[in-house]
């Protein structure tokens, strides 16, 4: 017994690749990706990416949308990986769960610093970034994002 051929529409469909994340992205609006160009981020993309923000030029949503629309862990081409730490993958990873890690524009100084760092200072300039995370009061913070949409469901 010999299957059909599949039509164009149908086999266009079968050949994209659906966001891990969601079908739907943050929007409502359907993330497909070609299977054999997987997303790609450099580190100096991302860095102009939150000075954008910082400046005000973006927003948190569409800091957020962009990430989702680039960062599919495992998938994502990151130029600036040392060893097996990437700053990009690293803040990346904190931006793709903005909601869950309560990150505000106000982080986004820390952020530009592990960017900044040389590359084959990775590790130091992780356990540097980490610890200037620690030290933002989250309990504060998550008091103060109780009303906020994006938050409400983890600043409770």
């Amino acid at each position: 017994m010999t299957l059909p051929a599949l039509s164009d529409p149908l086999r266009a469909v079968l050949s994209v690749k659906i966001s891990p994340s969601a079908i739907l992205n943050r929007t409502n609006h359907a993330v497909v990706q070609e299977m054999d160009t997987p997303p790609k981020v450099t580190r100096a993309e991302l860095a102009e990416i939150l000075v954008k923000w910082e400046q005000g030029d973006l927003t948190v949503q569409q800091v957020w949308d962009w990430v989702d629309a680039r960062y599919w862990p495992g998938d994502t081409e990151i130029d600036d990986w040392d060893g097996d730490l990437s700053a990009t993958n690293e803040i990346l990873a904190q931006l793709d769960s903005m909601d869950i890690n309560l990150v505000l524009v106000d982080d986004v100084p820390i952020h530009r610093r592990f960017l900044a760092s040389p590359r084959e200072q990775t590790a130091q300039a992780f356990d540097f970034w980490k610890s200037e995370l620690d030290l933002i009061n989250y309990r504060r913070r998550m008091k103060s994002l109780r009303d906020n949409p994006m938050f409400r469901h983890v600043a409770r």
